[in-house]
C-alpha cells in the first residue's frame, strides 16, 4: 500500500508540475528565449505523457534467476484484463524515460549553442524536436 501511495502520488504531482510549467512557458517566456522555450515545451508533453502512463500501468520488473525478466503491471490498467494493451502504454513509458534523457542532452547543447552562436529560429528548433523523438518513437 505504502508503495501505490507513493508511486500514485508522485505521478499525480509530475502532471500538475508539468502543467504548471507548460502554462508558464506557454504565456511567461520572454521573446528573447521563444525558441528554448519550444525545447521546454516537448519536454513538458512528453513528461506529462510518461507521467500518466505510468499512473496507469505501474509496472514492476521482476527477475527470473538471472535468466529473463517479467514485467508485472498493478496500475488500473490491469483490470482491463489485455495485455497488449498493457504492453503499449509501458512502451510509452518507456519511449518518455528515453526521450526525456536525449532531451536533456539535446537542452545542454542548444544552450551552448546559444552561447557561441545566435539563437536559431522557432522552425529549426520544431524541426530538431520532431527529429529526436523519432528514433524513441520507432
Amino acid at each position: 500500500l505504502l508503495f501505490h501511495i507513493i508511486h500514485y502520488s508522485i505521478c499525480i504531482t509530475a502532471i500538475t508540475i508539468n502543467f504548471i510549467l507548460f502554462y508558464i512557458v506557454v504565456y511567461h517566456s520572454p521573446r528573447h528565449l521563444k525558441s528554448y522555450a519550444i525545447m521546454i515545451l516537448f519536454l513538458c508533453f512528453y513528461e506529462i505523457l510518461t507521467a500518466f502512463a505510468m499512473l496507469l500501468v505501474f509496472p514492476r520488473v521482476i527477475s527470473l534467476d538471472n535468466e529473463a525478466i517479467i514485467v508485472v503491471y498493478y496500475g488500473p490498467c490491469r483490470f482491463l484484463h489485455s495485455d497488449r494493451f498493457n504492453f503499449l502504454i509501458y512502451s510509452a513509458v518507456l519511449n518518455g524515460i528515453t526521450y526525456f534523457n536525449i532531451q536533456m542532452t539535446a537542452c545542454f547543447m542548444f544552450r551552448y549553442y546559444v552561447l557561441r552562436f545566435s539563437s536559431p529560429d522557432k522552425r529549426k528548433v520544431t524541426a530538431i524536436n520532431l527529429l529526436i523523438g523519432l528514433p524513441t518513437t520507432i
